[in-house]
């Protein structure tokens, strides 16, 4: 074998690897650097006045105030509308007695949408000297000193424990049958100045004309439905007795002494 042979295609092979590694490297390295930069933009982009809240927008209000709205949600304008949690909103709204539902939307990038549906007014109850609104919730929503402003029945022969705001009225069955009268009365266009629930098995109503009503307990929507049809066969004759319903196939005007 030749002494001066050198395996110089191997030699030179091996040489070739290096730069090809450090290119790797570089490449690599780029790739990071370019990556992080595109998350440190992206989050100072995030994170900058580009999102702070202006506007707050809110609709479905009807008795209850913008201001209630505003302090309920416990927002400052200016702060970042991408961190605010929505689904706390919402839950902060529905602690608001007078609040059944409650959607809040963003409109990127600084306006909040808060659409408010309040719970339907059942009617008033007389507490000392002023009226408590109860709502279809069961619940005290707020007081007044006059009923002028409202189209809605007294409801008498269940007090109150305490008259506050946000204590339960009626629950369960009371409630349902409360609503389910409330419902049917509506339905029928028919206004009634009064609707006792002293007896839970005997709801009694008086009209806007003074007829005493008894319905029971059930099947309201049927009930006022006769009413309306005979209630006129009756007039003037309102202090003479009760019109009894509570047996729909059966209705009798009974004489009282």
């Amino acid at each position: 074998m030749d002494k001066h042979f050198r395996p110089k295609i191997y030699y030179r092979a091996r040489k070739k690897k290096k730069p090809e590694l450090f290119r790797r490297a570089r490449k690599y390295l780029l790739g990071v650097f370019l990556l992080f930069f595109a998350v440190w933009a992206a989050y100072s982009f995030l994170n900058s006045g580009f999102f702070s809240l202006e506007k707050i927008e809110i609709t479905g209000l009807d008795r209850l105030s913008e201001e209630e709205v505003l302090q309920a949600l416990q927002l400052t304008l200016g702060e970042n509308i991408l961190k605010i949690k929505i689904s706390q909103l919402e839950e902060r709204l529905l602690n608001l007695p007078r609040v059944a539902g409650a959607n809040v939307t963003r409109h990127l990038p600084r306006e909040l949408h808060v659409v408010i549906i309040e719970n339907e007014l059942l009617g008033l109850i007389p507490y000392q000297d002023y009226f408590l609104e109860v709502g279809e919730n069961g619940l005290i929503l707020d007081s007044a000193t006059a009923v002028q402003d409202y189209d809605l029945p007294l409801i008498t022969g269940l007090q109150p424990v305490a008259g506050t705001v946000g204590e339960a009225v009626w629950e369960g069955r009371l409630l349902e049958g409360v609503r389910d009268l409330c419902s049917a009365l509506k339905e029928e266009k028919l206004l009634v100045s009064e609707i006792n629930v002293e007896d839970p098995e005997n709801f009694v109503i008086v009209t806007m004309d003074g007829l005493v009503v008894w319905l029971g307990n059930e099947n309201f929507a049927e009930k006022t439905h006769i009413l309306v049809q005979i209630i006129g066969r009756l007039k003037d004759r309102q202090e003479e007795g009760y019109l009894d319903l509570r047996v729909s196939s059966a209705p009798a005007f009974h004489i009282t002494e």
